[in-house]
Order: structure tokens, then sequence, then C-alpha cells
């Protein structure tokens, strides 16, 4: 996926970090093709903004690479990296859910953010995209607004006048819960606290801040090995691509697996397991 490159030193100039970049060219365009499966645009759209990122001060963030470790991981690390910046910034913190990626006309995620990030009502959205869209019939319209809101939990949706969200008004419990159950993780902050991990990513909600900072303690994952899980379990990729991708030598699967193993003992040390 790469092609040859002249022998470097380093610091890097610009003009070396500019080549590093274009010869690992096919390897932008293949992660940015695993990040957006279903939507050729937004792949395109997020890998032009991987390269007006990386331009950016001289091609500063390839010049911090010093020579250390393998530069497709380096290089592989930080597309991702920015090609999550490039989520947030189309989508807010929050991640599109799988159904909306898997459309592939536009108007669908410019219904989303109208509804769920910019919260307009139902008959707002429907007039906003009817304005930006005149070709569409309003039956359309309003066919695409009544599903996304489907989709999307009511917490998602509904505000009050003031602005709070309805499912944040406490409602009395049936029971006090246990101290065990207090204590316990909830699942999903869990794969959030093990997902931001593996991303290298530090926004997380309040939830599992604090199962990040356990695990940190009892673990420490080289930028190859968190990349590695990050393709299989983030980007849903083979092994046999990985470690083609990589240049893993040997059973990538036996790579993984002591991988894995020190992933789960790190989280019952941490005892959030």
């Amino acid at each position: 996926m790469t092609t040859p490159i002249p022998e470097l030193r380093f610091p890097l100039s610009e003009q070396a970090a500019r080549n590093l970049v274009f010869s690992h060219w096919d390897l932008l365009q293949h992660l940015a093709r695993r990040r957006f499966p279903n939507d050729d645009n937004t792949a395109h759209l997020a890998l032009d903004f991987v390269l007006e990122k990386l331009q950016e001060e001289g091609w500063h963030r390839i010049r911090s690479w010093e020579g250390k470790g393998k530069f497709t991981t380096f290089l592989g690390v930080l597309t991702g990296r920015l090609m999550t910046d490039y989520v947030r910034k189309i989508y807010g913190h929050q991640r599109p859910p799988k159904w909306l990626t898997e459309k592939k006309d536009p108007i669908w995620r410019e219904a989303y953010r109208i509804l769920i990030l910019d919260r307009f009502e139902r008959q707002e959205a429907v007039s906003l995209l009817e304005t930006n869209h005149p070709d569409r019939d309003r039956t359309t319209l309003e066919r695409i607004v009544s599903e996304v809101i489907g989709h999307c939990p009511p917490r998602h949706r509904y505000q009050d006048s003031q602005g709070i969200a309805i499912d944040h008004i406490a409602e009395p419990a049936s029971e006090a819960p246990t101290p065990e159950a207090e204590l316990e993780p909830h699942p999903r902050a869990l794969l959030e606290a093990l997902e931001s991990y593996i991303r290298g990513e530090g926004d997380l909600p309040d939830e599992a801040r604090p199962l990040l900072e356990k695990l940190q303690t009892h673990l420490e994952l080289s930028d190859e090995e968190r990349l590695l899980l990050r393709l299989r379990f983030c980007e849903g990729m083979k092994m046999a691509q990985i470690a083609k991708l990589l240049g893993i030598k040997g059973d990538p699967y036996k790579r993984l697996n002591k991988i894995l193993t020190r992933l789960r003992q790190a989280c019952e040390a941490a005892g959030i397991l």
C-alpha cells in the first residue's frame, strides 16, 4: 500500500514530510474507506480534512515523527484521531449511529443534524429541508424526518423550555440501589472507556472517565498495539488485512490474543471487570 521512499534524515524537512504522506496515500484512502464503508462521499471529505490538517504549519504533525517505530503505525494512529475530529465536526461529540452511516443520501445526515444536534422541532426540520432541497417533495422529507426521530431515543430530542432534557428529571425510585450496584460499572461506560483507550481519545462522558483512569494505571499499550485493536474491533478489518497493513510477522491471532489477555488482566486488576 506504499511506494518506495528515499532514506530519511531527521528532523524531517517539510518536503520530506509531504513526500512521506503521499507515498502512503493508498494507506490513507484505505483507512478512510474502512471508517466510512457505505459512504464514499464522506470518506473523500474526511480524507480532505485529514490532508488539510496534516499540511498545517508546514506538516508539523508529520515532522514530529522521529523515526521511532513504524511510520505506518504513526500515520494510522494520527489519521484515526483526525478522522474522529472530522466526525465530531460534522456530528458533534455524539458518534453517528450505524443506521445513519448506512444511508447513502446526504440528506439523511442533514436531517439528523437539524433534529438531533441543532434540536429543531419536527415541522421546523421539514421546512428547513424543504428550503434547502426545493427539488424534493414534502412527503419524502416528512418521511425522512419521521424515520430519523424514530431511530433516536427521546432523550436526544425533546427538551423543555428551560433546555433541560426530559429524561434528566428525576423520578421516584421503586427501591434504593444496593451498594454493590452503585459500585458496579455500567457496561456502556466500560465499553466507552475501552474504546477511548484503544482510539487514544481523551474526550469521554463523565460516567466512563473514572474507568479509563483506573485502566490506564494497570495497562500500557504501544501505538501499534492500539492501532491493531482499533482496526480489528472499531473498524472491523480482517486479521489478514491488518497483518499486511502493519507488517506483522508470524501468527497475527497470537499477537492479538496476547494483547487481549493483557487487556483483560488490566481490567481485572483495576476492578472494572
